[in-house]
């Protein structure tokens, strides 16, 4: 019995083994919102002025793909080669020119895009709570808004680029198998949109962009296996690697480029359900 339970032991260790080494994607749940802080300011034959405004947008889509070092808690750091952000849906309403508390100028804005995508690999060092932080990220933006401004400027959109070095922190935590990132915080953005973009009668506009990612969860399995990141390994993940037979994706668990008897093999090994 005892030498049956050492090969079975080196039986399933060797095909755990064969699993190819596999960065972990975390996602946003779908529904998820974040904060944003924006600040305007805006320049016109007025002079001068800004004013801020917060609100909420809906993030369409966000992941995160992640490597973290050692394979199990206690982390002690993490890849981080994938951080993608799309939101839109910020409706905000900025004040300009106050007079005996009438605004002159009143500017409606939706926040129609904003994108934010890592451009650097981030290699960061994670303390014993979980709290990890990069001082240099290098992060490109995408910022498309509308606005109405009344008579004075009008309305239209305006789009802006920008590509910012900014400080990026948060917590990893392993719960049951699944892996998550949370915490989040981005330094603040700015951005210079482009005059030329403008409507006639604003002469410059400067956006200061911050986001508030604090209640967002990013989540995935830490296990290859678990092809549908519920934290186990069973008929979901099985039926995953069924359809994907003879491709590729996220069923080729041994890396050989093709999903087949030898994943499924892996995949059986590492059932939990």
């Amino acid at each position: 019995m005892f030498r049956s339970t050492l090969a079975a032991t080196a039986t399933t260790a060797g095909l755990l083994a064969g699993i190819a080494h596999a960065d972990t994607t975390l996602v946003v749940p779908e529904g998820s919102s974040a904060g944003v802080n924006v600040t305007l300011s805006i320049e016109t034959f007025l002079g001068p002025d800004e004013d801020t405004d917060s609100g909420t947008v809906n993030i369409d889509e966000s992941q995160m793909t992640v490597d973290p070092n050692p394979g199990s808690e206690p982390f002690t750091s993490m890849l981080i080669t994938e951080h993608v952000i799309y939101t839109s849906g910020g409706d905000l309403s900025f004040c300009f020119y106050p007079i005996f508390g009438s605004c002159s100028l009143t500017l409606a804005v939706d926040v129609d895009q904003l994108d934010v995508t890592l451009t650097n690999d981030l290699n960061v060092s994670v303390d014993g709570s979980g709290n990890w932080a990069a001082a240099s990220a290098n992060y490109d933006l995408v910022m498309t808004l509308s606005y109405d401004g009344g008579a004075l400027i009008g309305s239209g959109t305006a789009e802006a680029t920008a590509a910012a070095s900014i400080s990026v922190s948060g917590n990893v935590d392993l719960d049951n198998g699944v892996l998550q990132v949370t915490q989040l915080e981005l330094e603040t953005i700015d951005i210079q949109i482009d005059p030329n973009t403008l409507p006639d009668g604003l002469d410059a506009l400067q956006v200061v962009v911050e986001t508030d990612f604090t209640d967002v969860v990013y989540s995935g399995s830490l296990n290859p296996c678990d092809l549908d990141g519920d934290g186990a390994v069973g008929g979901a993940d099985l039926t995953i690697l069924l359809g994907q037979w003879g491709s590729c994706c996220t069923g080729d668990l041994d890396g050989n480029g093709l999903v087949d008897g030898a994943d499924l093999t892996i995949l059986l090994s590492c059932w939990t359900a």
